[in-house]
């Protein structure tokens, strides 16, 4: 195997994403080996979700700028040398203007997008606090909504993690 080199953001991006799995690991989650890519170019990184539910039905936020799946959860990129739980309890203050009673990671989806590798990791959120746009440049609308509607507005992977999260409360 060819030996590569790794700097710049490629660097920062594969470092953060090395913590995020190194602190999922200390937890016992499984960790996949074929996502350290050692392909020039490629971009790896990790982003977070905020999951929080009230009757039912999942917080989305209007993102003005996006062109696709402009309703999404809250949530954004981990930054280099920041675990996945920093970056989800700093997305609410950042995002909603709120802090987390209790969190906890209930999926994980990678998908390739932009000629790179990224992994999501989605949290579910007690808020403490009413949850607000504090971004407006960003985000201009909060909506409870289902997860019908989720995948109505091709919302994915916010669709599945309604979906499963809605299965889990039917075997309780």
């Amino acid at each position: 195997m060819p030996k590569v080199t790794i700097s710049g953001s490629f660097k920062r991006d594969l470092d953060g994403l090395l913590l995020v799995y190194s602190e999922l690991a200390s937890y016992g989650c499984e960790i996949l080996s074929d996502m350290v890519h050692t392909v020039p170019k490629m971009k790896i990184g990790a982003y977070t979700g905020v999951v929080i539910r009230l009757n039912g039905k999942f917080l989305t936020m209007h993102f003005t700028k996006k062109k696709e799946r402009e309703w999404r959860f809250a949530g954004g990129k981990v930054e280099s040398g920041e675990h996945a739980f920093g970056c989800v309890v700093r997305e609410l203050k950042e995002e909603l203007g709120v802090e987390a009673a209790s969190a906890k990671m209930v999926y994980r989806h990678t998908h390739a997008v932009d000629s790179g590798i990224w992994t999501g990791y989605y949290f579910l959120i007690e808020p403490v606090g009413v949850p607000r746009i504090m971004e407006p440049d960003k985000n201009d609308d909060l909506a409870y909504i289902n997860a019908d509607r989720l995948e109505e507005l091709g919302s994915h992977p916010e669709c599945e993690v309604a979906r499963l999260l809605e299965e889990q409360d039917k075997k309780v």
